[in-house]
């Protein structure tokens, strides 16, 4: 599947629908993301790069983690997930997941960043 064919999945139905079922699939991968939390070598103040940050419940986790001194930036394609995630962040005032317009990186790929607060 090319970059361009997965943006278009997740900027469509597909990032729609996780959006508006984020409290289920949170609860259902809730406890995969704890073991992996803990797996984690993070420490106050670390820097993180999530990729597939989605709506940014995983980086919410990892910004916690690394308390205000710390910064985590959520990478993802979809608009749809990256907008939930910007709201679910509140103010940035503390450990914070950075956003932007999505930019393109390579022909036919494109990220967006989040920007979240803990």
């Amino acid at each position: 599947m090319s970059n361009a064919a997965v943006h278009e999945i997740w900027n469509g139905e597909a990032g729609r629908d996780w959006a508006e079922n984020r409290a289920d699939l949170d609860h259902f991968l809730g406890g995969s993301m704890a073991a992996l939390l803990d797996l984690l070598p993070l420490a106050p103040g670390a820097r993180v790069l999530e990729i597939g940050s989605g709506a940014g419940t995983f980086s919410l986790a990892l910004a916690r983690a690394v308390g205000p001194e710390g910064r985590v930036l959520g990478l993802d394609v979809s608009e749809p997930l990256l907008t939930l995630a910007r709201r679910r962040g509140g103010r940035p005032s503390r450990s914070a997941v950075s956003t932007s317009r999505p930019r393109r990186w390579m022909p036919g790929a494109s990220m967006s960043a989040s920007r979240i607060s803990a």
